[in-house]
């Protein structure tokens, strides 16, 4: 990943994805009490999509008002943009259960868009998302113990149907 930081949303929206650039920071001081959100929405699934009306039903705090005030403005600014921003309130994901390379969004991956999207991620309660510079990277694939593993796995020779095997699977974006 090679990050550019900008300093306003507007910056985030406009700045095209040029010299090597593949992802964009807009690190802020967001006010309010997100956790309380969190908390109060009651939701007792994996993911629970929110929307303006479910948002503005909370009783809140006015710490939580502020958080829920950042949450619909930040709907509005995407909106305003022609997009369709998605919220999500994310208590658990399906973890991947294979042992040898997961592919779950939990483990670190590469992102395979051929062409630029318009996708925001941003964390407002619990840990932000992690990247990793791209020359810090080391694919799993290319660890011998894993590779033996996978070929052991795959039956085959180190080659192209190998290669293709690792991409079917996303292995190698791990």
């Amino acid at each position: 990943m090679s990050i550019k930081l900008v300093d306003s949303f507007d910056e985030l929206v406009a700045t095209p994805f040029t010299n090597g650039i593949n992802a964009l920071c807009w690190q802020r001081t967001l006010s309010g009490n997100f956790n309380e959100v969190v908390d109060q929405l009651n939701a007792t699934e994996a993911i629970t999509t929110l929307d303006e009306s479910r948002l503005s039903a909370l009783s809140l705090s006015d710490s939580g008002k502020l958080a829920r005030d950042t949450l619909i403005e930040d709907l509005r600014l995407l909106r305003d943009h022609g997009l369709s921003p998605n919220l999500d309130c994310i208590r658990d994901y399906p973890r991947d259960e294979d042992e040898i390379v997961p592919t779950d969004v939990y483990s670190f991956h590469a992102d395979s868009a051929q062409i630029a999207a318009d996708t925001y991620l941003c964390s407002y309660a619990g840990g932000a998302s992690e990247g990793l510079l791209n020359d810090e990277a080391i694919r799993k694939v290319d660890l011998p113990e894993t590779r033996a593993a996978l070929l052991q796995q795959f039956g085959g020779e180190d080659d192209d149907e190998f290669r293709a095997y690792l991409n079917e699977y996303s292995y190698d974006l791990h």
